[in-house]
Order: C-alpha cells, then sequence, then structure tokens
C-alpha cells in the first residue's frame, strides 16, 4: 500500500502545485478565467454543468476552491494514470500560453527547487529590491531564501542606536533605508516592554493561529521556535475577514507583506495569511524547525525553575514517515 500511496501523494502535491500556478494574481482566489484551460479536457469535467458545480454560490466569476479540490482529488484517486496525463497536459498548455513570462511550468511538475528563488537569486541588488522581492513571496522555500538574501543584506546596515532591538532589529534597520510602517512592531518598539525576554517558547503547528501566537509571543520578547511536520503552505481554503482580523492584519503591515492584500474586500486565502504571518514571524526573529512532528513533552529537573523538554521527530518530505528524533 505504500508505493500507491506515495505516487497518489506526488499526484496531489502536483494538482495543488498547478492550482497555486493559475492563481496569477496570488490572492488566493481562482476565477472562471484563470480556470478555463481546466475546462478544455473532459477528464475533470465532462460538461459545462460539471463546471458549474464547482462555481462559488455567491460569485459565480470565480470558483469555489474547497469544491474544485475535493473533485480535483476524488478524480485523482479514481484515475490515478489518467489523472497524470491530465496533468501533464495542463502544465503543456500553460507552457504555451506563457512564453513571456520568465516562468518554466513544465519544472512544477518535475518537482524542481523554487522558480521564484532561480529567477530571484542572481538579482542581488539594492536593499528594496530584496525586500521586494521578499514581500512578493508566497511559499515558504520562496519566503525563506528571500528573508535570507535580505538579513545577509541588512547586515551592512549600521543602526543610530546602541541599544539591543531583539525582536526589532530587522525592521529598524529597514526603517532607516525606506518609507516603512509596521504599527504593530511600532508600538513595541517605542514602548521598551519585553516581559518574556529569556523565556524560550515552542509552538507546535504553523497555521494562522500558531503563527500569530508565535508573532506576539516574539514581539514580547521571547526566544520562539516555531515546529510543523510539513515545509510547504498547501491549504486553498477561503476565510472571511472580520473587521477586527482585518485591522490586525493591517496593524501589522499586511499592505506591504502581502500582495493584492483585501483586494477583495473581507476574504483572504489560507495560506496566503500563512505566507504573511511567516515574514512577520522571519522579521521578529521566530526560528522555523519544518518537517519536525511533535511526539512528546516531558519536565527537566532544575534547582532554580520548572523546565520543559520538547521531542519532536523529523519527517520525510514525500511519505511522512518519522525518521528520527530531535530534543528541544
Amino acid at each position: 500500500g505504500t508505493p500507491l500511496n506515495s505516487a497518489m501523494e506526488v499526484l496531489q502535491d502536483r494538482a495543488r502545485r498547478l492550482l497555486r500556478i493559475l492563481d496569477v494574481n496570488h490572492d488566493g482566489r481562482l476565477s472562471v478565467e484563470e480556470c478555463a484551460c481546466l475546462q478544455e479536457d473532459s477528464w475533470l469535467f465532462p460538461n459545462d454543468a460539471s463546471f458549474e458545480q464547482v462555481l462559488d454560490s455567491t460569485d459565480r466569476s470565480f470558483v469555489d476552491a474547497d469544491l474544485l479540490w475535493s473533485l480535483l482529488s476524488d478524480r485523482l484517486e479514481s484515475d490515478a494514470t489518467g489523472g497524470e496525463e491530465w496533468l501533464r497536459k495542463q502544465y503543456r498548455l500553460l507552457r504555451s500560453r506563457q512564453p513571456s513570462s520568465g516562468i518554466d511550468v513544465s519544472k512544477s511538475f518535475t518537482g524542481s527547487k523554487s522558480l521564484y528563488w532561480m529567477r530571484s537569486k542572481s538579482a542581488l541588488g539594492s536593499l528594496e529590491k530584496l525586500w521586494e522581492d521578499f514581500c512578493s513571496a508566497l511559499q515558504v522555500e520562496d519566503i525563506d531564501q528571500a528573508f535570507s538574501a535580505l538579513w545577509t543584506s541588512m547586515q551592512e546596515v549600521q543602526l543610530n542606536s546602541s541599544k539591543p532591538f531583539g525582536p526589532f532589529e530587522a525592521y529598524s534597520k529597514l526603517l532607516q533605508r525606506m518609507p516603512l510602517s509596521i504599527p504593530r512592531f511600532q508600538k513595541q518598539l517605542d514602548s521598551g516592554a519585553d516581559p518574556l525576554k529569556g523565556e524560550k517558547l515552542a509552538v507546535i503547528g504553523a497555521g494562522p493561529i500558531g503563527l500569530r501566537a508565535a508573532l506576539e509571543l516574539a514581539l514580547l520578547g521571547a526566544e520562539v521556535h516555531v515546529f510543523d511536520s510539513r515545509a510547504s503552505f498547501s491549504r486553498m481554503n477561503i476565510l472571511k475577514l472580520w473587521d477586527w482580523a482585518a485591522s490586525d492584519l493591517l496593524e501589522l503591515g499586511a499592505k506591504h507583506l502581502l500582495p493584492n492584500f483585501l483586494t477583495y474586500m473581507d476574504h483572504i486565502g489560507i495560506r496566503e495569511l500563512q505566507a504573511l504571518l511567516l515574514k512577520l514571524c522571519l522579521l521578529a526573529k521566530v526560528k522555523f524547525h519544518w518537517n519536525s512532528a511533535f511526539k512528546a513533552m516531558s519536565k527537566i529537573q532544575s534547582p532554580v525553575r520548572e523546565r520543559l523538554q520538547l521531542v519532536t521527530q523529523k519527517v520525510l518530505t514525500q511519505s511522512g514517515k518519522p525518521t528520527g528524533q530531535e530534543d528541544v
């Protein structure tokens, strides 16, 4: 059963990648126009009626991403051979339609290294350009690598004060070089309060709630480590943003860090939300441990204070099997 499961996971990963490529606006929503190529082969949609079943009930110019993914994953499971050929055809169509985009979509099918980074790593220009690349990135690997280049460039920036900036070092250096405002960062920086300084904390899971908690803990001075059994953001759900949530993200500089934020008023894709929060966490010096699954927690004897030890297991990217242990 394992080889079949592994092959299916590969197909599903390629299918997710296809849907991400189709989302040309990077807003977490798929328009009917963006999905037009999916209708050109009867494998997924044998007729117009079947396509209409996945349209968004509130706005039929868009596709309901959850319904589309449910249909696509079911078809892959019922006809893996046909699904593999259908995916190959979709990538060929994309390649023929985007000759000047600079994106070799065929490599998305073979699972090659991040195309975003292949395009941008040779453009190690100004800090402003690196910041733009960082803000535009939406996948974990792209964000990590763009931030690494940005942080390397920022080492040349000397702060105007000798005081320790803690989680605000990157933000403070950026402020000296460009017109930037992240109100939540600025408010905490101005207050000088760091009630969690000296604490070493772990957050299990890099979902929206885990990332938002990790960010807040870091802004309050803690050394924060985030563990997640995955190393990518693949959820296609679209969330409604209540006013308080939108205000919170605006306070966190979402207009700078997330392309097309609030383009569709009060909705956001989960993976776009995760991308935004990951960028903020990196700016606040949160450390990430990808492909690390939680296993156990135990007490460490200490004469000074009670401490906890977190035990995680490394996870293979494709199979999801644990490969060892890592103590923190």
